[in-house]
């Protein structure tokens, strides 16, 4: 979902893949973003809680692939560690 009058290229996001490892799906969260004006704000740690909380109510692993996911928001958030594959 987009801002009105944002383009793709102006949104925040979060990117994933969804992957087999051991039969089961994960997501593997690729990457985020977050636009310059809008920084500052938590929105990377908002998108981030809300991917794994969508995992959480799926019973999915996390693979924490992007560097601010796996360095800086799993340090912050600890409470998600446990759906790190």
């Amino acid at each position: 979902m987009l801002v009105p009058g944002a383009s793709s290229e102006d949104a925040p996001l979060l990117t994933y893949r969804l992957r087999k490892k051991d039969g089961k799906t994960v997501m593997d969260m690729e990457h985020t973003f977050t636009p310059s004006a809008l920084r500052g704000r938590g929105i990377a740690e908002k998108l981030c809680v809300a991917a794994f909380e969508y995992c959480s109510a799926r019973s999915m692993r996390v693979i924490p692939s992007c560097s601010y996911i796996r360095d800086t928001f799993l340090a912050r958030r600890k409470e998600f560690l446990s759906q790190v594959v």
